[in-house]
């Protein structure tokens, strides 16, 4: 079953979960165990199968969510993983996860940024570019990854989100070609 517009549902249910989780003191605690449901479920396609089944019945699905994960997460966890299969959503839990983990660290001032470089990049550098996202995000921390990109002439992309910060050489000579463009 798809739903029109259900990166606003994820949202939702993402917020709601959220607000828990910050009420009882265990972001962090919910973000490890949301990901372990994902790959439990994820690597399992027979579970998988049982709670997307939008016709087996809620109690069948109650079941065996209790019995799979009573023990390995947290009654908040667990309730909401009820909650997603008795309104016929657990679908979107890959979604609401991701959702949620973004949430999270906007609230706890993290940002996650991809740097893409024909080379390595070497850890001063690695610095400087945490230091220049901590001031343009206002964020605590900042985790990088590192992908290697050979399209890249030289310089670098940063990645955070939706937006790219491009300090490649390609991309400041379309930055050049554009403000003379304007000019004319």
């Amino acid at each position: 079953m798809t739903y029109k517009g259900s990166s606003s549902v994820e949202r939702r249910y993402a917020e709601a979960l959220a607000e828990l989780t910050i009420q009882y003191a265990m972001t962090e605690e919910a973000i490890v165990q949301l990901n372990d449901v994902v790959k439990l479920i994820d690597h399992h396609s027979e579970l998988k199968r049982t709670l997307y089944d939008e016709y087996l019945s809620f109690q069948v699905k109650k079941n065996i969510i209790e019995e799979v994960f009573k023990d390995k997460v947290s009654d908040v966890i667990l309730k909401f993983l009820l909650l997603l299969s008795q309104r016929n959503r657990i679908m979107l839990l890959h979604g609401v996860r991701n959702e949620f983990i973004q949430l999270a660290n906007k609230s706890r001032r993290v940002v996650y940024a991809q740097i893409f470089s024909p080379f390595p990049i070497n850890p001063k550098q690695t610095f400087r570019i945490k230091e220049m996202l901590k001031k343009e995000y206002n964020a605590i921390e900042v985790r990088t990854r590192y992908i290697q990109d050979n399209n890249i002439i030289g310089g670098i992309r940063i990645r955070v989100d939706d937006r790219i910060f491009d300090y490649s050489v390609k991309g400041m000579l379309d930055n050049m070609l554009k403000t003379m463009m304007k000019e004319q």
